[in-house]
């Protein structure tokens, strides 16, 4: 709620809920006052709860709406220092952050060809580490951020210790959420056997001697690129046995609740714009799956501006992901019946398309990418509060396969929504695939577990319920 300098509520919730609906109707050419009631009723009533920045921010003169971003880190100074300022500035206005740390040269890399003189990825982990507590969102929440870093990293085991309690303080940061990207051949080996070998090493030094980013390939091709380098001797490496880094994830695990997770082999497999980039990892809340790449500075010059000197920097601004989210309050809302889950989403996808015309964006970068990509999420909260009704329709082995029909309903009205807008359908057109047709994505592929199977289970007919579920009341809420 909107409170005065001291912080006393200017607002009731129900007058929160109306200024938002007012600002997300605001770009509504016609029935400008029929959206705003729509967009109002389903956050009043807690069927949806917008992201926290929108709720946060609608309304107000500095209306950032988006709840996370995330920044390749480029491997220079410039690039460093210029996505923990973008960061910064995302954090001022009540965003969270994913970065990407893979592409930074590990400790003891080259720096103009001297040996030992890089730091690592630690030493600029600790500098995000203390922007984000000295940039807590104006009071209203703390700066949040989720540093990513590839598990064939040099620096893996520090960064592995970045929460733990013990070790050098110099090298932890205690404020930050690591996340480790695994490529499916470390999973494959831990597998296999634990008492395998496995090769770290520094991506700046493969791009010396090989000429390629390890980390801008994923699936086979990575890993005959792997191989290869492990196999060139002219490649630096830190040698380490599966089990003692697995070792370390578990401690790291146990004491900190992180590393988090990204598979980015089953991510990028199942990208339909794989052939406009790579995804290296997600965001702070490791939902986010859109293509990346470091921003570049291309130039600095003077010029003269009205007899005064200027410094202009030209930048080529790569993609600088944005996640603009929603959460359907399922506890809220009657998943059997078909129209109103179709109402509720088409509702929520039309907010959230108006999150991306409505923004503020603290960084141009963020409004150039969402605007060409226009992404939006919504997730689903409260899912053990309806699932009670639906377990009733099957037996517990068949809940998954009973709870399909139900994300078919969201997902494809959310993607209807979406192809339904100029803008969007547009956007979609200007990403043609390689052999010249765009790729179409099924349900069954959108809704895929971590490890890439997917489930295919038809829903069951009332017929082949086990019982008479059909006499059983209904499952009152559980508030």
């Amino acid at each position: 709620m909107i409170r005065d300098r001291q912080h006393i509520a200017l607002e009731s919730p129900q007058e929160m809920y109306l200024g938002i609906a007012m600002h997300l109707a605001m770009k509504e050419e016609n029935n400008r006052a029929f959206y705003v009631k729509e967009f109002y009723d389903i956050m009043s009533l807690h069927q949806v709860t917008m992201a926290t920045p929108t709720q946060s921010n609608a309304r107000k003169p500095y209306h950032q709406l988006s709840s996370c971003f995330i920044d390749t880190v480029a491997d220079s100074l410039d690039g460093i220092y210029q996505s923990i300022s973008r960061f910064a500035d995302v954090s001022k206005y009540g965003g969270g952050m994913g970065m990407y740390f893979g592409k930074v040269r590990s400790r003891g890399g080259k720096i103009r060809g001297f040996e030992g003189a890089s730091g690592g990825v630690i030493r600029w982990i600790r500098v995000v580490n203390d922007t984000a507590v000295a940039v807590d969102q104006l009071g209203m929440r703390q700066g949040a951020v989720a540093v990513y870093l590839d598990a064939w990293h040099k620096d893996l085991p520090e960064f592995l210790q970045l929460r733990t309690n013990n070790g050098d303080d110099r090298m932890k940061a205690h404020d930050v959420f690591p996340a480790v990207c695994y490529p499916d051949l470390f999973w494959k080996k831990v597998k296999e056997d634990l008492n395998q070998e496995w090769y770290l090493m520094d991506p700046h030094d493969i791009f010396l001697i090989k000429g390629y980013c390890l980390e801008d390939f994923y699936g086979e091709e990575w890993e005959s690129r792997y191989e290869d380098c492990v196999r060139d001797n002219r490649i630096s490496k830190r040698v380490y046995v599966l089990k003692d880094i697995v070792r370390l994830i578990l401690k790291s695990a146990v004491e900190t609740g992180t590393p988090f997770a990204f598979y980015r082999d089953t991510v990028n497999r199942m990208n339909p714009n794989k052939h406009k980039g790579i995804i290296y990892c997600s965001n702070l809340c490791t939902e986010i799956a859109q293509n990346m790449k470091e921003a570049e500075i291309l130039e600095r010059k003077v010029i003269t501006e009205e007899g005064d000197e200027v410094i202009v920097s030209t930048v080529k601004p790569g993609d600088f992901v944005v996640c603009n989210l929603a959460s359907l309050c399922l506890g809220n809302i009657d998943v059997e019946n078909k129209e109103e889950l179709q109402k509720i989403t088409k509702t929520v996808v039309r907010a959230l398309d108006n999150v991306i015309d409505l923004n503020f964006y603290p960084v141009k970068e963020a409004e150039l990418t969402n605007k060409s990509i226009v992404p939006s999420g919504s997730v689903f909260p409260a899912i053990t509060t309806c699932l009670p009704s639906i377990i009733l329709r099957g037996s517990p082995r068949s809940i998954c396969a009973l709870w399909i029909p139900y994300l078919k309903i969201l997902t494809l009205r959310r993607l209807r929504r979406v192809q339904s807008l100029p803008r969007s359908a547009e956007a979609i057109e200007n990403l043609p695939a390689p052999s010249g047709k765009r790729e179409s994505i099924s349900v069954e592929e959108i809704i895929a577990l971590p490890n890439g199977r997917r489930l295919k289970r038809k829903c069951m007919k009332e017929s082949e319920m086990p019982g008479s579920w059909q006499q059983h009341r209904p499952v009152p809420p559980l508030f």
